[in-house]
């Protein structure tokens, strides 16, 4: 052992100190590869099932005897929901609620639609503010629109011309003058036909007007994702904003944090600060209480106040 010490000292310079470190390192390096092995092995005979007979028996009884014989028929089991097939565009609210639509929810389907609004696929329901992705998931079988004709109509050219002078008669068209539109009311087709927008920034805008719950000023528009300032204008000149038209308004007396959260003016702190303040102090009776709010401040109060409700 002498001699061994003496070989590691003279190849690695190690001081006496250093050494006995080195021999103190090496053993628990080597317990602590030993520990898996021995683990293991007291594992696997803690493990090993008992192969006594009548306890196998007995065990094979208590299953039989605890499992529903539905579950154990051949026949996959189906669980039966309470669904009903609805049209959005005329549903009663009874009928949405039955289909595990909120009640507040319901609501707001039937005001957009009250407000002259189409349901023209089923995706457009993710358009009304509040309604999840998960919740059109689940009832999305259970959605009926009906194929409508297109609005409008165009003349197909099906005839076989052969001279140029023809097709390009049949292909010349009148350039149609554009009309404002209410941008509330306003699909990614219109917004398309406005210079300066395209397929991508329509979509930007249809999103953040439903996740707002409805514009309700021409400045606003400047609040869009990565928009420039000539598209900004073009809306302000091609769009208009109903006085009658009234924005989805979010209850600060009963909405939880969730729901306010959602909204793109209320981060997720201001949320749970109207929360608590509100579990605090009680309901709020005006709107302009908020201002009391920690967190709140008056820039965001501006944004928000049209947006808010009892």
């Amino acid at each position: 052992m002498k001699q061994l010490n003496r070989i590691i000292r003279d190849y690695f310079g190690f001081s006496a100190t250093e050494l006995r470190g080195f021999w103190i390192l090496l053993l628990f390096a080597l317990f602590l590869l030993a520990i898996p092995p021995i683990t293991k092995r007291v594992f696997l005979q803690l493990s090993r099932p008992s192969t006594h007979p009548a306890k196998l028996d007995s065990l094979i009884t208590l299953l039989e005897q605890s499992v529903p014989d539905r579950l154990t028929n051949d026949k996959k089991f189906v669980v039966k929901t309470n669904y009903l097939r609805f049209n959005p565009n005329n549903a009663s609210r009874e009928t949405l609620i039955q289909n595990n639509i909120p009640s507040w929810l319901a609501d707001r389907i039937i005001k957009y639609r009250n407000k002259g609004g189409t349901y023209r696929k089923k995706r457009d329901l993710l358009k009304i503010y509040g309604f999840s992705e998960d919740l059109y998931a689940q009832l999305e079988n259970y959605i009926v629109v009906p194929k409508k004709a297109a609005y409008g109509s165009q003349k197909k050219v099906t005839a076989s011309v052969t001279s140029y002078s023809k097709r390009k008669e049949y292909r010349t068209f009148k350039k149609k003058k554009l009309v404002a539109f209410d941008i509330n009311q306003a699909d990614s087709v219109q917004l398309k036909q406005i210079p300066g927008i395209g397929t991508v920034l329509s979509a930007r805008i249809i999103r953040f007007r439903d996740k707002l719950g409805g514009l309700h000023s021409e400045r606003q528009f400047k609040e869009v994702y990565q928009i420039s300032d000539e598209a900004a204008r073009n809306l302000q000149k091609y769009t208009y904003i109903s006085t009658e038209y009234e924005v989805d308004r979010l209850s600060i007396n009963t909405d939880d944090v969730s729901v306010l959260a959602q909204h793109p003016y209320i981060s997720y702190q201001l949320a749970r600060a109207i929360f608590n303040h509100r579990k605090n102090y009680g309901d709020f009776l005006r709107i302009e209480d908020c201002r009391e709010v920690y967190l709140m401040e008056d820039s965001i109060f501006q944004n928000i106040a049209p947006y808010l409700g009892l």
